[in-house]
């Protein structure tokens, strides 16, 4: 696919919320790249999953495997730091007003 460049914007790429995006006519062909999601129960097993996924990506390169269970249990132990820390500053704030 081809396309013609219109108008180029600065991206101050130390930003990570900045990001940069495309914005393309809706006249372009119907054949553009498509990204699809899905979502499989696996097996209970840390190492059963971790073979799941290599079997899944051996299979279909094209597929990106990600094991929600580590990713949720990481953002889970992030907010429990959070909290402690949350607690812990209020414990000190009452502590100095008293």
């Amino acid at each position: 696919m081809s396309a013609r460049v219109t108008s180029v914007r600065a991206v101050d790429w130390a930003d990570a919320r900045s990001g940069a995006s495309c914005s393309c006519s809706a006249r372009l062909p119907a054949r553009r790249a498509e990204t699809y999601l899905g979502f499989v129960r696996g097996p209970d097993g840390a190492p059963e999953r971790a073979a799941l996924a290599a079997a899944l990506s051996g299979a279909f390169p094209n597929v990106s495997v990600l094991d929600l269970r580590d990713l949720l249990a990481g953002v889970r132990g992030l907010l429990a730091g959070v909290a402690l820390a949350i607690s812990a500053v209020g414990g000190l704030t009452s502590c100095a007003a008293a």
